[in-house]
């Protein structure tokens, strides 16, 4: 059960992690 929950977390911080770089790769682009 807990090998869930850290799998979870993981995938949650990979995924907000993504979108900054995402995001900041935008800006980089308009401007």
């Amino acid at each position: 059960m807990r090998k869930s929950v850290i799998f979870l977390v993981i995938g949650i911080f990979v995924f907000l992690s993504e979108g900054i770089f995402a995001s900041s790769s935008l800006v980089e682009k308009y401007e």
